[in-house]
């Protein structure tokens, strides 16, 4: 997991480092006023001497301080509306930035006092003439004006009452700046303040902050300041807090505590605030930290005493994207034919008063945009493939294939008119109404110098930049019809029969045009591709974000190790007899995706394409990737641009094969998905689109395409919450992550700066039966989790469970053969299985099973594709059951002879983990930058004997700060236990060279949606249709509401959904909809059949939603009727397909919105679909609706005493 690639960063581990020292000073009677030493070389620090005193600075002088700022700017309007007037709050005083400066909550309140450093009103006059046929017609005055202002900023702190104090403002009470002088109904009132706040980790793997801060004010003036500059969803805050005084990195007490004066600078921004923020955290040691989000909501609850109990809630702008659509552009249509009016007719005689303004999404105009391209390249070369070998080209002209070019039917003539119109699609204007100038400014290539282009391997020198550009453009895009040849005696190239786009460009997309802006046209959010590692240190490396790298283990085969093999697969080329030869190596073919309909991996394309990946990190994404994009200094050749670009690292091809920003993603599956989700079945508009839950959809499909190997979701980088990334969340312990740079956690000692800890145990039920399969059976280990638990399992065993070999009792010869046997027999079908997936990637490279139905955005080789992605997942069930055996005889250490075949006595950790749910939870002194994903271990002593292996380690999945009214400030931080990767046990196999040769494959490269694999349903029974009992049903009701009542279903939503299951199939698993046949209805009871089935009447064959629940139930052989099965199915479709209805039934309190929000949204009736259309389709939507209602309450006891 690309976030795995470091421990606490270095300015942590030196600061624990020096608490630890400080907390241990007395232990050995030494006096605790005198200074010591602290060796932090280790740490990438120097031997440093402490102050006298530094116990009593850190344990008794030290508070924490915490301060909130407001960035709400009071307009003009505004000034004049709220101001109060009089002597101290004048409209003047708080227009702009004036109010939030006297209103900075730290304790109490603080001030902002302003020094005018420059000041300049200049006024220019210059007088103009207008001539006619060169006599004077008229004399004009121009007047310009040029104001500079230059200020500097510093906090000014109140103390004493007005009326005693000699001033009269500035005063902690009665101060009239802050409106706690004496109004209608009370005396002089304190100033407002905070009392406590709460910072904690949200969101998947813990990477979106939010804040709970509780603050008090005295007056109802008090509150209608605060409430406009705090209680305003939507409005930035600035929260900040951090110790002082404190001990730091060097060694000295510094009292101050830092002050972001650009938060007070207009043209300051977020990302600039946030850069500022991580520099403050690296000089302090981590005795600083801070939090710049914005309102998310907010309360206040009045008390006796006149004053007012406020909390306002702050989330980091990450989470935004949940509620952006995308940014949308304004299309004239000819109100007649429906046509948009194109630049011809608009420069014609054609009346602006005939067309309406019609809006359009940039992300659905890009898209149509990068197909077109691809279908330009098509056409505009060879419609028989793109850059063939002579040979080949000649083959097939020679035998009257297709090779007439027509560029998108605009263009005829020779190829080198066609290729000059192509190079104009990519730097000319693109057609009218298009907002984009060109394709290239899609993807940032127009900001690049020439020098750029070439370095980033689009070229050589004597390229032109029109052809530079190109080369890009077919390096983000693979178009259509294309052929990507490969050097001499690396086998044949690739061919591509359907458009993908580069992930990291499809970013780049994103970021500039379809991501909603501020007001200054910077993006809300970006997503990036990359990860700043080290930033603490001189030289921070950008560096990619990777996915998991699956690596098998050697498995016998001819003499030598599978995973060294080179393999050749022969098969048909194209629609000829000629043999094509796809090579690779074993890893690339388990690294590939076995669904091109959704993705590529980055192996899978670049090793059948020679410089398919430059070594230099995409520039494009470097420059908007950390959310620098549209800001002074951001853009491409901006100061900030070449910072991050220069701190890119040169990658290996061992990183370009694991980079995420290198995945192809299908482009008619990318439309097909926005389609989906932007349109509801009629063709409008849905209002619940965003970007969020298209960007999920996405990656959720590419997780499948890898097999479920890899675990990808969308993160927040912490520090920079603006910033998207998409991560594989499967643990891997990064090559540079080596033992000597994870921290151990010293616990349970005297000189330990942690408070408190706990282990517990969150493990879902839907992980139980893994973890108790792998104790109860090592011998079926199926997947990740599965062999993760096996290696935690290591030398324990169930008692009543024992594996069916084991080495306690010296076997007989015959005992011993057979379970050789038994192990040859496993090794020789997982090699078959391997076979299989390598003919399926030789097929694939010929254009096999890349297909889309442009339609529906369905692959039209679905069968072929499940058959792959079934023999994928056995193949590496098979691969973990080898691991867990001996592959020959030998002696252990303690000379026990082991047998081949019989189960090794200790388990090794795999190379890829699941995060396993055991936590180890801390609570230390209060300190910044731990971030998820951090790596670190616990003082093995202080653990039990099972877990104090050098291969145990827990990862940061979660942080949250507290600060007390006390002035006291807490960090926990919470760990998740992972297995780190272990060569134990694991005997010398030996490397083998020679290649294999699979046979060609069979069949043909192709296939039909919807065509069932038998072999899927081969466990499956035809079960009866057979009514069930009033018992029955309660009792399928009380399950139901228990499951839903797991995963976070509220009572209301469980209620509506089982109203609505009892009026589709009454809870019974079984049901079977009748459907018409000939002049009768029959139960549609075969598998594949066509009418409704199971508890909510799932309805379609083949691809459609009943044939895609057999099959999962054919994958996990399990009877399709059963209840828990069905109801884990619907789980998973919730959270893949109907995340928002999924949203509203974790929320919603009214049993009759969960019952209409499942009917309309999952269920969706014809009468609903028709409702707009026919009064009479209305009525009966509304008589559907009513019966469900009361379905839903007829079912509500029972969901009651379910979860009561």
């Amino acid at each position: 997991m690309s976030i795995f690639k470091e421990s606490f960063r270095q300015f942590v581990q030196q600061q624990m480092k020096i608490r630890e020292a400080i907390i241990s000073k007395g232990n050995k009677g030494d006096s605790r006023f005198s200074g010591n030493t602290v060796d932090l070389s280790k740490v990438g620090g120097k031997n440093i001497t402490l102050p006298g005193g530094a116990f009593f600075t850190n344990t008794v002088n030290r508070q924490c301080v915490i301060r909130m700022s407001s960035g709400s700017d009071i307009t003009d309007f505004g000034a004049t509306e709220f101001a109060e007037g009089g002597k101290y709050e004048k409209s003047s005083h708080i227009k702009g930035s004036g109010l939030a400066r006297r209103y900075i909550l730290q304790g109490g309140t603080l001030a902002v006092d302003r020094e005018t450093l420059e000041y300049s009103d200049v006024s220019d006059t210059k007088k103009t003439t207008a001539t006619i046929d060169g006599k004077v017609d008229k004399e004009f005055t121009e007047t310009t004006r040029t104001r500079k202002e230059k200020y500097k900023y510093k906090l000014g702190n109140r103390s004493g009452f007005r009326g005693i104090s000699p001033n009269d403002f500035g005063t902690a009470y009665g101060d009239p700046t802050i409106r706690s002088n004496p109004g209608e109904d009370y005396g002089s009132v304190p100033m407002p303040g905070i009392t406590t706040a709460n910072i904690r980790t949200k969101s998947a793997y813990g990477s979106l902050r939010e804040a709970k801060v509780e603050f008090v004010c005295h007056n109802q003036r008090q509150l209608e300041t605060l409430e406009l500059l705090y209680m305003r969803p939507g409005i930035p805050i600035l929260l900040e807090w951090g110790w002082t005084p404190y001990i730091s990195n060097k060694g000295k007490r510094v009292l101050d505590f830092p002050f972001i004066g650009e938060w007070w600078i207009a043209e300051g921004s977020m990302d600039s605030i946030n850069r500022q923020i991580i520099q403050e955290k690296v000089k302090s040691g981590g005795n600083y930290d801070a939090l710049a989000g914005m309102c998310k909501n907010f309360s206040y609850k009045a008390r006796p005493d006149g004053g007012y109990d406020c909390t306002v809630e702050i989330i980091a702008q990450g989470e935004i994207i949940e509620s952006l659509k995308g940014e949308s552009f304004v299309i004239p249509v000819n109100m007649a034919s429906g046509n948009v009016i194109t630049k011809s007719q608009e420069e014609g005689a054609f009346s602006i008063t005939d067309a309406e303004a019609k809006a359009a999404d940039f992300l659905e105009l890009g898209l149509s945009d990068f197909k077109n391209f691809s279908l330009a390249v098509d056409r505009s070369t060879s419609n028989t493939g793109e850059k063939r070998s002579t040979f080949a080209m000649n083959f097939y002209q020679a035998f009257g294939f297709d090779s007439t070019y027509n560029f998108w039917g605009f263009f005829s003539g020779s190829n080198e008119e066609k290729t000059a119109a192509l190079k104009f699609l990519s730097t000319g204007a693109l057609y009218f109404p298009s907002p984009v100038a060109n394709l290239s400014s899609y993807f940032g290539l127009d900001d690049l110098s020439k020098e750029e282009l070439v370095e980033l391997g689009y070229g050589t020198d004597s390229d032109s930049l029109e052809d530079l550009v190109l080369n890009g453009l077919k390096t983000f895009i693979l178009t259509e019809d294309s052929y990507f040849p490969r050097g001499s005696g690396n086998g044949d190239g690739f061919y591509i029969n359907s458009p993908y786009i580069r992930w990291d460009a499809f970013c780049t997309f994103l970021n500039k045009f379809v991501i909603n802006k501020d007001a200054t046209g910077v993006p809300l959010v970006t997503f990036s591709t990359n990860t700043v590692v080290d930033e603490d240190l001189i030289n921070p490396r950008v560096e990619p974000l990777l996915m998991s790298r699956i690596d098998i283990p050697g498995i016998p085969h001819d003499g030598g190790m599978l995973k060294f093999k080179i393999v050749n697969v022969k098969t048909d080329w194209f629609d000829t007899n000629f043999d094509f030869i796809a090579q690779f190596n074993v890893n690339s073919v388990l690294n590939a995706s076995v669904d091109p309909s959704i993705c590529l991996f980055p192996e899978q394309v670049s090793f059948s394409r020679d410089g398919a990946f430059s070594s230099i990190l995409y520039l494009g994404a470097i420059a908007i990737g950390f959310g620098v994009g549209g800001v002074a200094g951001g853009a491409i050749g901006g100061a900030i641009y070449k910072k991050w670009a220069g701190n890119a690292v040169i990658t290996s091809n061992k990183k370009n094969f694991r980079n995420i920003g290198n995945v192809y993603i299908n482009i008619h599956k990318l439309q097909q998905i926005y389609r989906d989700q932007r349109y509801d079945g009629e063709g409008e508009l849905n209002d619940d689109f965003n970007l969020h839950d298209f960007i999920k959809k996405v990656w959720d499909d590419i997780s499948a395409a890898s097999g479920n190997k890899h675990k990808f979701i969308i993160h927040n980088d912490l520090e920079r919450p603006s910033v998207l990334r998409i991560i594989d969340a499967n643990f891997q312990k990064d090559d540079e992550l080596t033992p000597d740079k994870i921290h151990e956690l010293n616990i349970q000692s005297n000189n330990t700066i942690c408070r408190d800890f706990s282990y517990n145990s969150v493990i879902p039920s839907a992980m139980s039966a893994t973890i108790g399969v792998a104790m109860q059976n090592p011998d079926s280990i199926q997947d990740i989790d599965g062999a993760t638990f096996a290696a935690m399992a290591r030398g324990i065993k169930s008692r009543f469970h024992v594996p069916t070999k084991t080495e306690v009792v010296e076997p007989t010869d015959d005992e011993k053969k057979k379970s050789s046997d038994r192990y040859e027999k496993l090794c020789i079908e997982t090699i078959a299985l391997f076979q299989n997936l390598a003919s399926f990637q030789g097929n694939l490279m010929v254009g096999g099973y890349q297909k889309v139905d442009t339609e529906t955005g369905e692959s039209e080789a679905g069968t072929e594709i499940s058959k792959a992605q079934q023999n994928l997942k056995t193949f590496f069930n098979g691969v973990n059951k080898i691991e867990t055996l001996h592959s020959e005889d030998g002696v252990y250490e303690n000379g026990v002879k082991y047998y081949k075949g019989y189960p090794r006595k200790v388990q090794n950790a795999p190379p890829v983990s699941s995060v396993i749910p055991l936590k180890f939870n801390a609570k230390l002194d209060g300190i910044s930058g731990i971030t998820i994903g951090n790596v670190f271990q616990i003082d093995p002593s202080r653990l039990p004997k099972g877990y104090r292996g050098s291969d145990i380690a827990f990862v940061c999945m979660g942080e949250q700060q507290a600060i007390t009214a006390g002035q006291d400030w807490t960090t926990d931080i919470h760990g998740q236990l992972v297995l780190l990767p272990t060569t134990l046990e694991r005997p010398n196999r030996g490397v083998a060279s020679t290649n294999t040769i699979l046979s060609k494959a069979s069949g043909k490269a192709t296939g039909k949606a919807g065509e069932l694999d038998k072999i899927d349903y081969e466990k499956l029974e035809v079960e009866p249709y057979t009514p069930i009992t009033d018992a029955e049903q309660e009792t399928n009701i009380e399950i139901v509401a228990t499951y839903l009542k797991s995963i976070g279903i509220t009572q209301a939503g469980a209620t509506g959904i089982i109203g609505n299951m009892l009026a589709e199939s009454g809870v019974n698993p079984s049901r079977l909809e009748k459907v018409r046949k000939s002049a009768g209805y029959v139960a549609s009871s075969e598998i594949g059949g066509k009418g409704g089935f199971g508890l909510v009447q799932w309805t379609g064959q083949g691809d459609k939603r009943r044939g895609k629940l057999e099959r999962a139930a054919g994958l996990s052989k399990t009877q399709r009727n059963d209840i828990n099965f069905q109801l884990e199915y619907l789980q998973q479709e919730l959270k893949n397909d109907y995340s928002t209805l999924l949203k509203t039934l974790e929320s919603t309190n009214s049993v009759e919105v969960a019952t209409e929000a499942f009917l309309t949204k999952f269920e969706r009736p014809a009468s609903y679909n028709n409702r707009k259309n026919s009064e009479a389709a209305m009525q009966h939507y509304l008589k559907h609706l009513a019966k469900r209602v009361g379905r839903s309450n007829s079912a509500a006891p029972i969901v009651t005493k379910v979860y009561t």
